[in-house]
């Protein structure tokens, strides 16, 4: 099977899936990195990796259960917040009842993640995260918090399909643990709206297949991790998600006596999204479909892994009033032992 013909493969399921009607993902915002760079070797390792995204919100939207405060307040029990002026508008996630103007989002998700392997055939991530939120409207708005952790146990098989070719499987089921906060309020008292939680208060149940075949300078991953998601004691239910993402990477500079490699990957990743209940009330500006095309580089040097991805956004379909995302940024450094 030829290059060229892999790549076209690749592409045309990617834009498959993208357009497929949303069955599961949540808010674009949540949901781990583990997908978004599905190399794998069988190493151990330990990676730092903090995805940067942008949404805007229209003006003049609306949110199912009225009006809602949007201010931060003790994100890790401490009352951090930031709130710029008197008189705070009436914001809600994906729209807003009072503002007269967009509202930008920027959200940072940084993860500390390790890969152990016990033998040949089993290996355990366990996923720390952190999120950063601030937005931007008729007033500002800060959330600092630890998010879930997660915690998957993968089946390894990895065999030689012909000299020089190598195919590695992996199978995996795991779950977030609910031990981020998911009740924070506003200078009222009022809890937020649960997208802005850095905790979700279930136990989310997370499934993950990879698949990557190596020949000589060409890597072909694919990588799918489905959430689904519980409802907690307020009767919030973030809508269950399934990511793909498929790429092909190729060696630009290779010297195994130096120990350095420059690897490019070009590829698609296709998102779907539920729609989300508040208060067991559906949003209906929530739940989407997406694909974006993934571009990005990795600088290896001995155990020392350097990662930069953007993911540009091609494909795009959500009900009136929901958010719309630019280009997301991945940056992510690993050492493998």
């Amino acid at each position: 099977m030829s290059h060229p013909f892999l790549m076209r493969v690749v592409f045309a399921a990617a834009a498959i899936l993208a357009a497929s009607p949303a069955t599961s993902i949540a808010c674009d915002f949540c949901g781990c990195l583990l997908g978004i760079n599905p190399y794998y070797t069988l190493s151990d390792r330990i990676t730092l990796t903090m995805l940067w995204q942008q949404a805007m919100h229209p003006a003049g939207g609306f949110g199912i259960n009225g009006p809602h405060l949007k201010i931060a307040a003790g994100a890790f029990g401490t009352g951090y917040a930031a709130l710029f002026s008197a008189g705070a508008p009436r914001l809600y996630h994906g729209g807003s009842i009072e503002s007269t103007v967009p509202t930008y989002e920027s959200r940072g998700t940084v993860e500390i993640a390790m890969e152990h392997h016990f033998g040949d055939h089993l290996m355990a991530t366990g996923i720390l995260p952190l999120m950063l939120l601030d937005e931007r409207g008729d007033r500002l708005l800060s959330v600092r918090g630890i998010g879930d952790p997660s915690l998957l146990i993968h089946y390894v098989a990895a065999f030689d399909l012909a000299p020089g070719t190598r195919a590695t499987l992996l199978a995996g089921a795991g779950a977030d643990i609910p031990l981020g906060s998911d009740n924070l309020v506003d200078a009222r008292g009022v809890r937020l709206d649960p997208r802005l939680q850095p905790g979700s208060g279930t136990a989310d149940l997370l499934g993950n297949l990879r698949g990557i075949l190596q020949k000589e300078k060409w890597t072909l991953a694919v990588d799918v991790l489905g959430r689904m998601n519980g409802v907690n004691s307020y009767g919030d239910r973030i809508g269950s998600s399934l990511g793909v993402t498929m790429d092909v990477s190729r060696d630009i500079v290779r010297s195994n006596q130096d120990l350095f490699a420059i690897v490019g990957t070009a590829g698609l990743r296709s998102e779907m999204a539920a729609t989300d209940r508040i208060h067991g009330t559906v949003d209906p500006a929530s739940g989407f479909t997406a694909a974006y095309a993934k571009l990005g580089t990795q600088l290896v040097y001995s155990d020392l892994r350097l990662t930069f991805t953007a993911l540009i956004p091609v494909y795009d379909h959500r009900a009136p009033g929901g958010d719309s995302e630019g280009t997301r940024i991945a940056a992510g450094a690993g050492f493998e032992f």
